[in-house]
């Protein structure tokens, strides 16, 4: 029962973080927002098919986070995979 449950647990994460990282997080005016900075220029092709913002309220010391805003029929942490399940594919 326990491990039933653990899995159920993960298996409810897992999906939410796919869905919230593929979520655009562009503000109205197609702005970054103010927690959100373009990634540097090393990290130009970080995203496969999305840009990489730099996310720095996610910061940890010494260690930066950068996520990809994902272009359409894209999803996943770094835009590599193609969402066929998209009803606008």
């Amino acid at each position: 029962m326990k491990d039933s449950y653990i899995s159920i647990v993960i298996a409810y994460l897992m999906v939410t973080f796919i869905l919230v990282s593929s979520m655009p997080i562009e503000g109205e005016k197609g702005e970054l927002g103010p927690h959100r900075l373009p990634c540097p220029p090393e990290y130009a092709n970080y995203c496969f098919n999305g840009k990489c913002v730099h996310v720095v309220a996610q910061d940890e010391p010494g260690k930066p986070c950068y996520s990809c805003i994902c272009d359409k029929f894209y999803i996943g942490k770094r835009c590599g995979t193609l969402d066929l399940t998209n009803p606008d594919f």
